[in-house]
């Protein structure tokens, strides 16, 4: 599986689920006619956005305008300042970004007083976001104060399921920098590396093959085999099980290209 593939699968059972259990909790919650009910919306964003970044917007905003279509399902037609509130209304919870930017994703995750804040303004955000849809129709002050007492509940909620989600090794943690973390030192990566090095050494083998000094022809003919050919020989074998030149190969080597090239000139 790719990592875009991983990726779309997390953000849409992310998704699929805020939306179902936004649903389900709504058609609860009216039917004891409260008139508040329990959302997970938030906190599912919040947890993806470190996962994945910006695209942890997406569960909050189709939760709010699954709601949205159950509504019209049942034929209630809700207003276009509610449609906006619970769509658009969750864009802020973004901003979430900026803090990851100026204390690092692994500070929010790691450190308690970052949670609680990262958290905190959220719901904040979303609330007076919210309220803001709602200017010229109701008292600012008195729908902001109604949207923050119908979600202290949801708050302590995505407070208590945000810090258990922390201490689960390795899901709220930036996705990114986990896969690479998993990929490396494990033994499919190590497979790979092995196959690159095997084929680096095959092919100073082959290298070695094609030249006069250890060619077939030169081990089969008459079956004379030099010493040149077999210090050749251990030199590649050396090469092979991964030895080091000693400085009695170095100056081996030395004395042989010397002899090479005094032959040479004999023959001119």
């Amino acid at each position: 599986m790719s990592k875009i593939q991983f990726k779309a699968l997390d953000v849409l059972a992310f998704t699929a689920l805020a939306a179902v259990l936004e649903v389900v909790f709504l058609i609860l919650f009216r039917s004891m006619n409260s008139a508040f009910y329990v959302s997970f919306a938030i906190v599912f964003s919040l947890i993806l956005m470190i996962r994945w970044g910006w695209v942890g917007i997406i569960p909050a905003v189709v939760a709010g305008g699954a709601t949205i279509i159950y509504d019209y399902a049942v034929g209630i037609r809700d207003s276009l300042q509610w449609v906006l509130a619970n769509t658009a209304g969750y864009l802020p919870l973004l901003l979430g970004l900026l803090l990851f930017k100026l204390v690092g994703k692994e500070k929010v995750v790691n450190h308690i007083g970052w949670r609680f804040l990262y958290v905190l303004l959220a719901f904040l955000l979303v609330d007076v976001t919210r309220t803001l849809f709602f200017l010229g129709n109701v008292d600012f002050g008195r729908i902001l104060l109604v949207f923050l007492v119908y979600d202290l509940i949801n708050l302590v909620i995505a407070m208590a399921l945000f810090f258990l989600a922390c201490r689960q090794k390795d899901f709220v943690t930036d996705m990114n920098s986990y896969l690479i973390k998993i990929n490396q030192g494990t033994p499919e990566s190590n497979f790979r590396d092995d196959r690159r090095s095997t084929k680096d050494d095959y092919a100073t083998l082959e290298e070695m093959a094609d030249s006069d000094e250890v060619s077939d022809i030169a081990l089969l003919d008459g079956g004379m085999v030099t010493q040149d050919m077999l210090a050749e020989q251990e030199r590649v074998r050396r090469k092979m099980e991964g030895q080091k030149e000693t400085k009695y190969d170095k100056e081996r080597e030395a004395f042989r290209k010397s002899k090479s090239k005094d032959e040479k000139k004999g023959k001119k």
